[in-house]
């Protein structure tokens, strides 16, 4: 049996639960005014029911953990990041430095109203790589290795006195 949420909405979820508790309020009633039949609604009817409510409330209303939205990872609520791709899951607000999750664009302390960047799966994305130049080392005065800068008594030596590397 996995701990995994059904995709379940909790607007359709949450007249369910109020039912619940309405027929769970109607049993205690129920249970003074038929003094007959209290021992029996309670214990059959109410006990159970307050369970399954409070069960559903804590699953729908409070989950414990959440999916990383990039890999489907199941991770805890409060996890920073994903320990699977590294995904921030949670974010700090940049005007009071409140967490947020990745998903919020309001914060809860401040009101700051955050952009959410939404990029199109089928958006066509190039990335540009530029090589830098290639930098002669045969006359430059400094050490390959470390990037040291070499006076001309040190151009002649064969090992740099910083860092120990080969010079030519």
């Amino acid at each position: 049996m996995s701990n995994q949420l059904p995709d379940v909405d909790r607007d359709t979820i949450l007249p369910f639960c109020i039912c619940g508790m309405v027929v769970l309020g109607l049993a205690i009633v129920g249970a003074f005014i038929f003094n007959i039949f209290s021992v029996v609604i309670v214990l059959f009817i109410g006990v159970p029911l307050i369970f399954l409510v409070f069960r559903v409330f804590t699953t729908y209303f409070f989950p414990d953990k959440q999916k990383c939205p990039q890999c489907e990872t199941t991770v805890g609520v409060y996890t920073e990041k994903c320990p699977n791709c590294d995904f921030k899951l949670l974010t700090k607000c940049p005007k009071c430095q409140n967490l947020m999750r990745y998903n919020e664009q309001l914060c809860r302390k401040c009101g700051y109203k955050s952009k959410k960047i939404v990029i199109p799966e089928d958006a066509d994305i190039r990335f540009e790589y530029i090589q830098e130049p290639e930098i002669n080392t045969d006359d430059a005065n400094f050490c390959p290795t470390c990037g040291a800068r070499l006076t001309k008594e040190q151009q002649n030596l064969r090992f740099c006195e910083r860092c120990g590397g080969r010079l030519k």
